[in-house]
């Protein structure tokens, strides 16, 4: 159990991934078990990559999109959710820039 007196263990490091970002996707439109996913049911609309410090930026039309990282099993991982079933949703705004950070930790250890 974390406790305010333990010694801070970091906040982990960047690593490059794959992203596949798909129209947003909620938990029926999954195969799989949580975090890792075996199959995304929505439409695939860009796949691209993250440099080795994990930064990544890609041009997306306005809309909701959910994004999953692609492990090395190639199951793609995501460990966010809305109250709805939305999977890391994130909306882009015509003439925004959208930041997003992905934590994976589905193998972390504490």
């Amino acid at each position: 159990m974390p406790s305010p007196d333990a010694p801070n263990r970091g906040t982990g490091k960047p690593i490059a991934r794959t992203l596949q970002i798909y129209e947003v996707t909620k938990l029926n439109g999954v195969e799989g078990q949580a975090p890792l996913f075996t199959k995304v049911k929505t439409k695939l609309i860009a796949t691209t990559k993250t440099d080795k410090d994990g930064y990544f930026q890609y041009k997306l039309k306005p809309g909701r999109y959910s994004i999953f990282t692609v492990e090395e099993d190639g199951k793609l991982f995501a460990n966010l959710f809305e109250g709805n079933g939305e999977i890391t949703p994130f909306e882009v705004k015509k003439n925004e820039v959208v930041t997003y950070q992905i934590t994976i930790n589905h193998k972390a250890f504490y």
